[in-house]
């Protein structure tokens, strides 16, 4: 992601410079600008989304982290299930609703069912009777039994609820499946953390695979990666290979690529078509305005050459080149102060904008792009593999 981030801001100052220079107008300037902020604010907003996504993803997993709901053990004299509220964050009051459900009571292991009464809300709580005969020494149990829960039940204690049949008290934002005296609980938070993280990712790579790739060219796999030795033929067909070079005349790099192509025309000669185009920096644009005034003379190759031996852009010294080396004079000099080859100039720049190209020198051998500085061998091996 930053790799890419620092290609646009390269392709951005690139760009600048050559509005400065007069390469491009303000209408091709303000359109090859907007679409790369556009690609920058794509970036940066992938970047906030990953932070964001981190954040939910870790707020969720520390929620986990204190339970909402204790079961707590049954009293034996009393049958059914207690849910024990914890205490929580805030101290706002839990709703409660009642609603009818199916039968959900425990039963303790060993005791018999017993048949119960049926709860109320205003009652805080009630026991069950058994259904039998009263006699005076178990009213006077009953009635200590009573006050006894009365008085626990006037103590301030986390608020519990008792389910008894068909009436179900249950908090509104939790479930909770109970059987017998052991209570089951699910927790769908973790299984939404890796749904989120899922999605947030599947949008990532969905959107950094639209952004990615409209301008940005992959450097050229090495040809011995992509085809065997055995496969190339060192018998030239009746075919010819375009090898178009983007060059600046300061460029040293496209001084050396300049030398692997005249070797390669002597060991090829007409199967290979040369075509220079014009990729200058702004402070070079005079020598490239010069050269291509040269070729109007059919002396490019020469001319060129001296560029690269001495490189200048000063005006004087560029039409000292062109008289030291034979060029007609007024010919040459008309062409240059009148800025004629200008256009084509910047068509080649724009030319090679389109086609991905960030710097000098570049290379497509039969529209094969080839980034940067390469080899005389490795120019070969493309050449060899194109004419195979």
């Amino acid at each position: 992601m930053n790799d890419r981030k620092e290609k646009l801001l390269k392709e951005l100052e690139h760009l600048d410079k050559a509005h400065r220079a007069g390469i491009i107008d303000n209408r091709e300037y303000s359109k090859g600008r907007d679409r790369i902020e556009s690609k920058l604010a794509e970036i940066e907003s992938v970047v906030k989304q990953k932070e964001e996504s981190s954040k939910v993803v870790t707020d969720i997993l520390e929620s986990e982290k204190e339970p909402a709901v204790e079961i707590v053990d049954m009293p034996e004299d009393n049958y059914g299930v207690i849910i024990e509220e914890m205490p929580k964050k805030t101290d706002a009051p839990v709703e409660y609703n009642e609603t009818e459900q199916d039968e959900i009571v425990g039963q303790i292991p060993g005791k018999p069912a017993k048949e119960t009464e049926e709860f109320t809300d205003d009652s805080p709580a009630t026991e069950a009777v058994e259904d039998k005969e009263s006699t005076p020494e178990s009213d006077e149990m009953e009635d200590e039994k009573k006050d006894e829960r009365l008085t626990q039940a006037s103590k301030p204690k986390p608020r519990k609820i008792f389910i008894k049949k068909r009436k179900v008290s249950k908090k509104i934002h939790e479930d909770a499946e109970f059987e017998n005296e052991d209570a089951v609980t699910f927790s769908w938070r973790p299984l939404l953390a890796v749904i989120a993280l899922i999605i947030v990712f599947a949008g990532v790579y969905m959107l950094f695979k639209y952004t990615s790739g409209e301008t940005v060219a992959p450097p050229v796999e090495p040809i011995s990666n992509v085809i065997k030795s055995s496969e190339l033929s060192l018998e030239v067909k009746d075919v010819t290979i375009p090898i178009e070079v983007y060059s600046d005349f300061r460029c040293g790099p496209c001084r050396m690529t300049r030398e692997h192509i005249k070797d390669l025309q002597k060991t090829y000669g007409g199967s290979l078509e040369i075509i220079y185009k014009n990729f200058p920096l702004d402070q070079n644009l005079n020598a490239a305005i010069a050269a291509e005034c040269a070729r109007n003379q059919s002396m490019y190759d020469v001319y060129a050459d001296k560029l690269y031996q001495a490189p200048s852009s000063d005006e004087s010294t560029l039409k000292r080149y062109a008289k030291e080396l034979g060029l007609n004079h007024d010919l040459f000099s008309s062409c240059f102060d009148g800025q004629v080859t200008r256009p084509k100039i910047i068509s080649d720049y724009k030319e090679g904008l389109s086609r991905g190209v960030k710097g000098t020198p570049t290379i497509f051998i039969n529209d094969r792009m080839m980034e940067g500085y390469r080899p005389y061998a490795e120019l070969k091996e493309m050449v060899d593999f194109q004419l195979s």
